[in-house]
């Protein structure tokens, strides 16, 4: 066993990789040369699924999960998960749209695209993870 002083720091990726996501993604839809605001609403419904996808992802995080009794915990916790991950293709569809309406070029969509795929294979392992987890507590 490693003393706990002795232990790394653990940092969750997938929380930072999708705080970064929703700065790159607020950051793009900033530019008004780009995004014209008279499209607002498809403006704004892709800056909130980032946003969400990221705030599910953190709050999950904060909620721990330790024995059989924390079974009230681990549903809200995969509840927050499979809503994080229930945001994607919806940001994945908007994205497409935006690709469309606002003329991006391809480069960007698949660097964009490609965070939001790499989010999702993430979540996926750790709610495969959790759910591997939650079986050994006898959940």
């Amino acid at each position: 066993m490693v003393r706990e002083k002795d232990r790394a720091k653990s940092r969750f990726k997938l929380a930072d990789k999708a705080l970064d996501l929703a700065v790159y993604t607020s950051d793009i839809l900033a530019n008004d040369k780009i995004f014209d605001p008279k499209y607002k609403t498809v403006i704004d419904r892709i800056a909130a699924e980032a946003t969400m996808i990221y705030h599910c992802i953190r709050v999950a995080n904060d909620i721990k999960v330790q024995s059989a009794e924390h079974r009230n915990r681990a549903a809200e916790r995969t509840r927050l998960q499979r809503e994080a991950l229930a945001n994607i293709d919806p940001l994945k569809t908007d994205i497409m749209i935006a690709h469309r309406l606002f003329h991006l070029k391809a480069k960007r969509i698949k660097h964009w695209n490609g965070r939001v795929d790499e989010i999702s294979e993430m979540l996926k392992g750790w709610i495969t993870s959790d759910h591997k987890k939650y079986k050994e507590l006898g959940m």
